[in-house]
């Protein structure tokens, strides 16, 4: 069944639903605290609309492990969405991080991108913009970063580089 889900995946991303269970029943069975399944549970009750059952989750894993790099990730996004910038810039600190592992790659751009979001936030535009070219290095055809760039370079009137990144994401 899990080989099915996986091929599957290949077509389609999955949704948080169809995961749940499957990380529910790690979690049960788990002798000791698992940190990267509460997390994925926590992100996938965001996902979900279960705003407070993801906090929960996350609440948990910060106390298992309030140094890891992934729910720092994550904490920072969920931090944004909600509006609250300052928490979500304690979490991600000023000094840029990757995350170990093949799977997922690096992930520094990310760092970066959340990053500018919150300098976005607090009305820096040119740090921000800053903050994305550094993601755009680090993951040059991600079209995400490519479209923000542009975006705020036209904010900084700078249209005709804005129109050469708009044409790229395009």
């Amino acid at each position: 069944e899990a080989l099915n889900h996986l091929l599957l995946g290949v077509f389609r991303p999955q949704v948080p639903q169809e995961g749940t269970s499957y990380l529910q029943q790690v979690l049960e069975t788990a002798g000791s605290p698992q940190v990267s399944v509460q997390r994925a549970l926590g992100w996938a009750a965001w996902q979900s609309g279960k705003r407070d059952e993801a906090k929960r989750l996350l609440e948990q894993v910060w106390q298992t492990a309030a140094d890891d790099l992934r729910t720092r990730l994550l904490s920072a996004e969920i931090l944004i969405e909600e509006q609250n910038v300052e928490a979500a810039d304690r979490v991600l600190g000023s000094v840029p991080f990757g995350v170990s592992g093949e799977m997922f790659g690096n992930q520094t751009d990310r760092w970066h991108w959340l990053r500018s979001r919150v300098l976005l936030e607090q009305n820096e535009v040119v740090a921000s913009l800053d903050q994305v070219r550094r993601a755009v290095k680090h993951q040059p055809g991600n079209l995400m970063y490519i479209h923000e760039q542009a975006v705020l370079l036209k904010q900084l009137g700078h249209e005709v580089e804005a129109a050469e990144k708009f044409n790229t994401a395009r």
